[in-house]
């Protein structure tokens, strides 16, 4: 794997909030939903399921994109660009394909900074940008992003790459507009919707941290 250089938030747990698991089906899929590749037999050693994270607008042809972690999206890149991705997840007896791999961030190292994918959305017109169960409030420019939650250790820190670079790395721009991207700061109370973890809180306590994607 390679080393992002990421945001890294105290006291969460993939298993310690509300609402979760999301296994169940979305139509439209929204974030904080479950999604994987499409088929875990062509890559055996696929146990990969994770979240939908929000809706992107890809720079170039303004087309509709789901952005997530190039882990959950790409399989540290055993899955071909053009690979149907479904949801729910293949290990939530999934699922209906709704996007294809378009674009992956490349993980390189220490010289990386964000572990993020994007797979452009199948209906261009059918979308939402609802999450799950209305656990949250969708992103906004009053209810910002600051990362992509990738990570967590033995000690319950969770670990996030910066939705800005994330964003530059891809050349995308948020669906919700550029002024629903906030720089992360030490101290500030962050929230996210996942598949395992449902809804949870926490306060960004570290930034510019180092971690191993593996």
């Amino acid at each position: 794997g390679a080393g992002p250089r990421t945001v890294r938030a105290q006291d969460n747990s993939p298993t310690g909030g509300r609402g979760g698991p999301i296994t169940g089906s979305f139509s439209p899929p929204v974030q904080g939903c479950s999604i994987s590749i499409t088929d875990p037999d062509d890559y055996p050693d696929n146990t990969e399921h994770g979240t939908f994270g929000c809706l992107v607008k890809d720079k170039t042809d303004n087309t509709i994109f789901v952005l997530s972690a190039n882990s959950v999206l790409a399989e540290l890149h055993d899955v071909s660009i053009g690979d149907a991705i479904v949801q729910p997840a293949t290990v939530d007896k999934g699922g209906t394909a709704f996007a294809k791999l378009k674009r992956v961030v490349t993980l390189t190292g220490s010289t990386n900074k964000v572990d993020a994918a994007i797979a452009q959305l199948d209906s261009q017109t059918g979308y939402s940008q609802d999450v799950a169960n209305s656990l949250m409030a969708p992103i906004s420019a009053s209810h910002q992003a600051v990362g992509i939650a990738l990570a967590w250790d033995t000690n319950g820190d969770a670990f996030l790459s910066r939705m800005d670079l994330a964003l530059q790395g891809l050349n995308c721009e948020l669906l919700a507009g550029a002024d629903a991207v906030a720089a992360p700061e030490v101290g500030v109370n962050i929230e996210k919707v996942g598949r395992t973890s449902g809804y949870t809180s926490s306060m960004i306590d570290a930034i510019d941290v180092q971690v191993t994607v593996n």
